[in-house]
């Protein structure tokens, strides 16, 4: 059997059907929010008289980037769940052990590159346990 995958786009404005060569996607920045449309030739037309004279009135201040979030470049180190999860296992076993001291373990979010780089460092492995900073050795007592 045989599938086929048909892409339509379509005017946000209009409803209408609009061939892929000729659909405009527009995006706009509006007190801190970012909108997107798809719009036919005659709605970008449209679009584009009724703001501007806006436009012609606004200073402008810079070109915003895309609105839709671009993947982490390619100099962040990407690691699958699985290794993702063994290095926090590690990062909590081993976290006050290293020096300097890394930050305190967390269950979510992004693990710190120090994390990372101390884990590479220590091959995987646990690292023994280190006396507390400013712990006084305790006194012999006879008992």
């Amino acid at each position: 059997m045989a599938k086929k995958i048909v892409e339509v786009y379509t005017d946000d404005m209009t409803g209408e059907s609009v061939p892929e060569g000729l659909v405009r996607t527009t995006s706009i920045l509006h007190e801190g929010w970012f909108y997107r449309l798809d719009l036919g030739p005659d709605s970008y037309t449209a679009y584009v008289q009724a703001i501007q004279p806006f436009l012609d009135k606004a200073e402008r201040s810079f070109r915003a980037g895309p609105a839709v979030r671009t993947p982490a470049s390619t100099a962040t180190a990407q690691v699958d769940k699985g290794q993702r999860d063994t290095q926090r296992r590690w990062w909590t076993t081993n976290w006050n052990r290293t020096e300097p001291q890394l930050p305190m373990p967390r269950s979510r979010g992004r693990l710190p590159a120090r994390v990372t780089e101390a884990y590479e460092e220590a091959g995987g492995q646990n690292l023994p346990e280190t006396a507390k900073k400013g712990g006084r050795p305790r006194k012999a007592t006879n008992g």
